[in-house]
């Protein structure tokens, strides 16, 4: 190794080592804070039910929201489409990450927003299924301030302020570490 007998040559060697255990240990060290952040998204943390709990029972909600507007609507009704097409999605993201939830439960309100100023509009619809649109929908306003206001949210966002330091977020440009989206 007469490569190495030469002093510059084994002090740049050194620094590239050392710049590599960083970057290696810094990307380890974000990618298990992130982990904590998901674990409580998926298990929940010592104060409640984690999101995904959460959002299996806005899925639970939205299928009464369904049964209940089916008396009212039909699928050429495009309020009730746009639910019914929201909750769709729900149901195929149920294992995904926090964005994809994030993005569902939003168009899912929205849709849910927009039944509910149709219905409350329309003579035909009798008073007992639009109170329980309203009832089915409140449940599902309610799960989405509970998870507005968990653990996971939390977490979520005293990681995304660690990537916003330095050196954190050199490191996770580096590794390719990103945030986590808040509810």
């Amino acid at each position: 190794m007469a490569i190495f007998k030469k002093r510059s040559v084994a002090i740049a060697v050194c620094i590239l080592l050392v710049l590599a255990a960083v970057i290696f240990g810094g990307r380890r060290s974000l990618n298990a804070l992130r982990q904590d952040a998901l674990t409580v998204y998926t298990a929940g943390d010592e104060n409640g039910l984690s999101i995904l709990a959460n959002m299996n029972s806005i899925a639970e909600y939205t299928s009464t929201l369904l049964k209940t507007a089916a008396a009212s609507y039909t699928a050429a009704d495009s309020v009730y489409e746009d639910v019914r097409t929201a909750y769709n999605k729900l149901l195929v993201c149920a294992d995904a990450d926090p964005a994809a939830h994030r993005q569902v439960l939003s168009e899912l309100l929205s849709a849910c927003t927009a039944l509910q100023l149709d219905y409350s509009g329309r003579s035909d619809i009798p008073e007992a299924t639009a109170k329980a649109m309203t009832r089915s929908i409140n449940d599902i306003i309610s799960m989405k301030d509970q998870i507005r206001h968990s653990g996971y949210n939390t977490m979520a966002a005293a990681f995304n302020s660690t990537l916003e330091t330095f050196p954190a977020g050199l490191l996770g440009s580096l590794t390719g570490v990103k945030a986590l989206p808040l509810f």
